[in-house]
């Protein structure tokens, strides 16, 4: 929960992605009829009426000369209903940000207003710490705000539970107030009031409907802006002894509406097989053993293609019987992976795994000729090839498609990875792991971990947690790592004793809590999750407890702009128990292949939001719902557990 009452220049932006607090001012809503004055226009990003901005050739310039820190973050805005704009034309995104129309009259492109500066009636303007008496904004979803009578900050109102907070007040909504969307190939508005959504065009011939708004189809895999995709790269990734010799293996799942081949070659080109998946089903490839082991430069992976788009995880091991560490990852299409990324894995540790307790990152590139600078937060090891580093010590390596280069720390306990810097010219995927964590660091057992990290540019402000299913009273860990300086975090409700820090660039927050909860930021951040071992006091009490069910698992969690309304995922085999943990704005519809959610949800105290846990047997299943959700999986058996996100959009900022 928000403060009661704070400054305007530290308001948090909106959950609600298109509703950004315009800032303390006296904007005025329009009238009964929906209408503004004659000179103003409506801003549906902010829900009131302001004065309209001209179109002017240099605001790139005017706009940024404002600013202490500009960063143009790279990506268009909705262009509105018709999917135009008139080039120039400005309008604040969120709080913070400044939306200019491209010259093509398309899209927005946005820019940070940066520190101090807030973002008003389509400019930059550095922020002035009052308000008017009265006004009434939105902080989150769930709450609402009133600026005092005193004029110097703003009061909070909490919604009830089935209502959302819109243009200042609260009030139940049933989508995105003047958004587009998609449904099936038609573009759908949603009306100013939230009340409904309407057709208002149907993709041609040629065309389909991504993101609100009718693309060219230039291929099934063209359009794709998540988990889907027909290009992955995969690999063996480190772990510990006897895991590292058990069998390595993918799952792919075929979404698409033909049948899809899929081809799997190694990193230097050997073919290995090749298999058709029909519509609906899945295929799982067992693959040679080909270790990523410590520090190196190999060609050690495997690169998975396919003729439609495909879902694809890989498991280390694949069959955990008569296994003690395991852990999976859901990979993402080469289409969504990037050139800039920031680690976040677990402090290495030697409590019970005396030689095998190193934290790693690694590297796998997608073209030939791709320059990766890497900046470790720790020493790393040489070897493979690879000459030691000191923390903080830049270095350049040239990858070509299908190499990979794995950077180890040595095996010594309080090394931690997170915050170290990976830049490239071409995208790679880049995998967080160790191999084998205590978690939390001196509780037995430990367990490899592994994810495969998102880009920078795909994070999040504000995201929900869904604590793991519960095995007893245990908590779960976190590890929260800022993109930049000063930002700002409250949590709802309050996670291990605090309701708000700040933290600077690559700077790491650890808490843990029993809780699930609503983390709101004033710039994007990246949130692990972290299982805790089997002998953890919440779980059992003593090392050899009857059952010792799970162990350390890694999850990367997803922000809700990445959320998505229709997923495909995939359960493995050999877990007693599986659960998929549903996060999801009150009041959303959500059924699991084909079938209502029966299960009671569970509500996050003070917000909107409220996780379904869902028990599912192995195999692929399917979540949809009336809006979007997030979506994660994960199960537990004897001493061993794996989690990873059920799937995302990924589409950048």
């Amino acid at each position: 929960m928000l403060p009661k009452r704070f400054w305007c220049v530290f308001v948090a932006t909106v959950t609600f992605g298109l509703l950004g607090l315009p800032g303390c001012s006296d904007e005025v809503e329009p009238n009964g009829d929906g209408e503004c004055k004659t000179g103003e226009t409506f801003n549906v990003l902010s829900g009131r009426c302001e004065p309209a901005a001209q179109p002017d050739a240099s605001v790139a310039d005017t706009s940024r000369a404002d600013v202490t820190s500009t960063e143009d973050v790279g990506a268009d805005a909705d262009a509105g209903p018709d999917g135009q704009c008139t080039p120039g034309e400005r309008q604040c995104a969120d709080l913070w940000t400044l939306a200019t129309c491209n010259t093509s009259g398309d899209g927005f492109d946005e820019t940070n207003c940066g520190q101090g500066a807030l973002c008003r009636q389509g400019r930059c303007e550095q922020a002035q710490g009052s308000c008017a008496a009265g006004e009434r904004t939105c902080a989150t979803l769930s709450e609402a705000l009133v600026c005092a009578d005193d004029g110097l900050g703003f009061d909070s109102e909490t919604c009830e539970s089935d209502e959302l907070c819109h243009r200042g007040t609260c009030q139940v909504l049933t989508c995105v107030p003047s958004q587009t969307s998609c449904q099936g190939n038609d573009v759908v508005r949603c009306s100013d009031d939230g009340s409904a959504q309407t057709a208002v065009q149907t993709c041609g011939s040629g065309e389909v409907c991504e993101a609100g708004a009718c693309v060219a189809d230039t291929g099934p895999c063209a359009n794709q802006k998540g988990y889907l995709g027909c290009e992955f790269l995969a690999a063996d990734l480190d772990h510990m002894d006897p895991g590292d010799d058990q069998q390595f293996g993918i799952s792919v799942s075929n979404s698409h509406t033909a049948p899809v081949d899929v081809t799997i070659t190694t990193g230097d080109g050997s073919q290995v097989t090749s298999q058709t998946i029909a519509v609906g089903q899945l295929q799982t490839f067992e693959l040679a053993r080909r270790d990523v082991d410590n520090t190196g430069l190999t060609r050690q992976s495997y690169i998975v293609e396919s003729t439609g788009p495909v879902t694809v995880h890989q498991f280390n091991p694949l069959n955990r019987s008569g296994v003690a560490s395991t852990d999976a990852s859901l990979l993402l299409p080469s289409h969504a992976i990037g050139t800039d990324y920031m680690v976040l894995g677990w402090p290495t540790t030697t409590s019970f795994r005396v030689t095998e307790g190193r934290a790693y990152f690694t590297i796998i590139a997608a073209e030939d000729a791709t320059q990766v600078t890497v900046e470790p937060t720790a020493p790393i090891e040489a070897g493979g090839g690879v000459s030691a580093l000191t923390p903080g010590q830049r270095q350049t390596f040239t990858l070509d498609r299908g190499q990979v280069l794995s950077l180890s720390t040595p095996n010594e306990a309080g090394h931690d990875l997170s915050g170290s810097t990976i830049t490239s010219t071409k995208p790679v995927a880049v995998y967080s792991g160790s191999e084998c964590a205590d978690v939390p660091v001196g509780t037995a057992a430990c367990d490899h971990l592994e994810q495969q990290l998102y880009p920078t540019d795909t994070w999040g402000a504000t995201l929900v947690a869904a604590k793991f299913a519960p095995r007893d009273e245990e908590v779960d860990v976190y590890r929260l790592i800022a993109s930049q300086d000063g930002t700002q975090v409250s949590f709802t409700p309050a996670v291990g004793g605090s309701s708000q820090t700040t933290l600077d660039r690559g700077q790491v927050y650890e808490f843990s809590t029993a809780e699930h909860f609503l983390l709101e930021a004033s710039a994007p951040v990246l949130l692990g999750q972290f299982m805790v071992g089997a002998s953890d006091d919440g779980v059992c009490s003593g090392l050899f407890c009857s059952g010792s069910p799970g162990d350390p698992a890694f999850l990367l969690n997803v922000s809700t702009r990445q959320y998505r309304s229709d997923y495909i995922v995939l359960i493995p085999a050999g877990f007693g128990d599986n659960f998929l943990s549903i996060t999801a704005p009150t009041g959303t519809s959500v059924s699991v292949d084909g079938q209502a959610v029966s299960v009671t949800p569970s509500a996050i105290t003070g917000t909107n939001w409220q996780v379904y846990q869902v028990p599912v047997g192995e195999g692929v299943h399917r979540v949809e719902a009336s809006q979007p959700v997030g979506l994660t999986a994960h199960g537990y058996d004897q001493y061993v557990s794996y989690a990873y996100p059920g799937g995302l959009s990924l589409e950048a900022r």
